[in-house]
């Protein structure tokens, strides 16, 4: 990726999107976007936005083989005389005030059909959390996301588990989730109650399955499963290992989390079984939350 000075006499030949969030939230906004630079064949530029808050939110899209090169930002804030930028320049370059051509910003978890109305030069800015903003373009975001490019190292015998035509990832959210203060009042914590009914659900659906359990809080995944029966919780491993093996799994079994969301979107079998959680997020935002758009048809909501 190489960036790329974006000014009024050249912004029609290209689209922006803003990228920020975890690895699971990255993948959305690059797919939303992606799938409108296809339609509209347009230079896909990203605005990288990192995070000093979460070690997780940290720039993960490049070892995907994507199609894009980086907006160049510099010159486009003025400094202050000690050479350095204002907070209301930062603040600017965060949410993409400094983009010559029009913006587009969607805050809601709903599909906003306006997206498809969008022309060249325009700067994207939202989570775009459904497969409604990238489906016609199915191929192309898989092909973005082929996690075999890179090969991520993953342990033989998780890989062998993996393969298993009974293997149904589990993925147990806690983390940030439960230890950032701002994040749990969002998401809150899945209670054991869903896992233990989803086993129960994904036991008659698969008999003999084999639950194979992802989780960045191993001793909360090992309390919460040690009854299941055929049950593995995972060896430690990086996101893009954690992901594969997901999404080579057969059946999953999701948590409120756009990562493991995509781990079951990425396994390609039409037969699979995808368990997810009716409740998204903590009762308060619920309530004023429209979800109904981020869990394709045919997963199962509990």
């Amino acid at each position: 990726m190489k960036p790329i000075h974006v000014t009024q006499d050249n912004v029609d030949q290209f689209l922006c999107v803003r990228i920020f969030g975890g690895l699971g939230n990255q993948m959305f906004q690059y797919a939303a976007a992606l799938a409108q630079a296809k339609r509209l064949n347009a230079h896909l530029l990203l605005d990288i936005v990192g995070s000093k808050r979460l070690d997780h939110a940290t720039f993960g899209l490049a070892q995907f083989p994507i199609t894009a090169d980086l907006w160049d930002q510099s010159g486009l804030a003025t400094p202050t005389l000690l050479g350095k930028l204002t907070g209301r320049d930062r603040k600017k370059r965060k949410h993409g005030a400094n983009w010559p051509g029009e913006r587009f910003r969607h805050d809601g978890l709903d599909v906003n059909t306006d997206i498809f109305k969008l022309k060249t030069g325009s700067y994207l800015n939202g989570y775009f959390q459904s497969e409604d903003y990238f489906a016609a373009f199915e191929d192309d975001i898989r092909a973005a996301f082929d996690l075999s490019a890179f090969k991520p190292i993953l342990d033989p015998q998780s890989a062998e588990w993996a393969k298993s035509p009974q293997a149904v990832s589990v993925h147990i959210r806690r983390g940030d989730y439960l230890h950032d203060p701002k994040t749990l009042k969002i998401h809150g914590i899945l209670e054991d109650d869903y896992y233990n009914r989803a086993a129960t659900l994904m036991s008659k659906l698969v008999p003999d399955c084999q639950f194979l359990i992802f989780s960045d809080d191993r001793e909360a995944a090992e309390a919460l499963t040690h009854a299941w029966p055929n049950r593995i919780v995972m060896p430690e491993a990086d996101r893009f290992c954690d992901l594969s093996l997901m999404s080579q799994c057969s059946h999953h079994i999701v948590a409120n989390s756009s990562f493991s969301w995509w781990g079951a979107w990425l396994d390609r079998s039409k037969d699979k079984q995808v368990i997810a959680p009716r409740r998204w997020y903590t009762r308060e935002h619920m309530q004023t939350i429209y979800i109904d758009d981020i869990c394709p048809k045919g997963w199962i909501l509990i």
